[in-house]
């Protein structure tokens, strides 16, 4: 039975019989080694209106409020078109179509805040949390080959452990 509850979708059979495991399009598609077989799959792609026009999802909802009615819960999305090959796309592209949403909202005028990312700012940060792994695991692999020493005159062998219990056993029968 599904883990969330009294839900059994068909999904859940899918992934059952290992229908998501097998298909290359999807990230964790393995063979029967256990190796990655996930291909990136260029098409179908979404593409987003040349002017960004949206299309009205869920309606708005009339809602009476002390102040009068208001019109609340509207959804909206923008217009998009899917292209299944390379002629497609580069038809679409040439029509103004866009790749990403944020261009088709700043198409319509709306702000968008499209995030920066500053790559060699982001290559000297691996760079750096790299070089400190490599520290960590170069200190590690070093305590690892010094014997382990709890005080000053720890005996470095078994052999002295042994002798050192006999020469404190041998000492407390004596008292």
């Amino acid at each position: 039975m599904a883990e969330n509850g009294n839900r059994f979708t068909i999904y859940d059979v899918m992934s059952q019989r290992g229908d998501f495991r097998q298909n290359p399009a999807n990230r964790g598609a393995k063979d029967h080694r256990g190796l990655s077989i996930f291909k990136k799959a260029d098409f179908p792609q979404i593409l987003y209106h040349p002017s960004g026009e949206e299309i009205i999802a869920v309606p708005a909802e009339a809602v009476a409020t002390p102040f009068g009615p208001k019109m609340v819960g509207e959804q909206r999305r923008l217009k998009t078109k899917t292209v299944h090959s390379e002629e497609e796309l580069a038809e679409a592209l040439a029509a103004g179509w866009h790749k990403h949403p944020a261009k088709a909202h700043k198409a319509a005028g709306r702000a968008v805040e499209v995030p920066k990312v500053n790559r060699q700012a982001v290559q000297e940060q691996i760079a750096q949390l790299q070089a400190t792994l490599d520290a960590a695991a170069a200190e590690e692999a070093s305590a690892l080959a010094e014997p382990i020493k709890n005080s000053p005159d720890a005996p470095a062998t078994g052999a002295a452990v042994i002798a050192k219990l006999k020469a404190t056993a041998t000492a407390k029968e004596a008292e």
